[in-house]
């Protein structure tokens, strides 16, 4: 239940990282799933989210993603929290 209320917290708009601070090793290890991950492992984790946002916002803020593929998007994301 807890994972489908940040969702909707996506949907609506209120942001997970209101002042915008960067991911870090620690921070990461405070999820769920997270917690006994190597240091390196984690690093790699930590790029990894960082490469997969910077992919992300270029794409959802491209003229080639129209408002139809955002809810598509949003759509699969979901699902698959679900």
């Amino acid at each position: 239940m807890k994972n489908t209320a940040k969702i909707k917290e996506l949907i609506s708009g209120k942001s997970l990282n209101p002042n915008k601070e960067d991911l870090t090793v620690e921070k990461l290890k405070t999820f769920t799933g997270f917690e006994t991950i190597t240091d390196k492992d984690a690093q790699a984790t930590v790029a990894n989210i960082q490469s997969l946002a910077a992919i992300l916002h270029e794409f959802i803020n491209s003229p080639v993603a129209q408002p139809s593929q955002q809810a598509e998007i949003i759509n699969i994301q979901t699902k698959q929290a679900a």
